[in-house]
């Protein structure tokens, strides 16, 4: 029983860790949306989206 509590502890820090980053990229990713119009911003945009859906994915 106590190697499934550590398991499950585990996870729950991977999915705290996660939600943490989640909540760190939102803001970056507003500030990118926020960028003057003619700038780029397809790349780093498409970065932090892709990095927000593998956080969810494992969460």
């Amino acid at each position: 029983m106590t190697e499934a509590r550590a398991r499950g502890a585990v996870a729950a820090s991977y999915g705290e860790r996660a939600a943490q980053r989640v909540k760190t990229l939102t803001p970056e990713l507003m500030r990118i949306d926020g960028r003057p119009w003619k700038m780029t911003t397809r790349a780093d945009r498409h970065a932090v989206i892709a990095e927000i859906a593998l956080l969810q994915g494992r969460a």
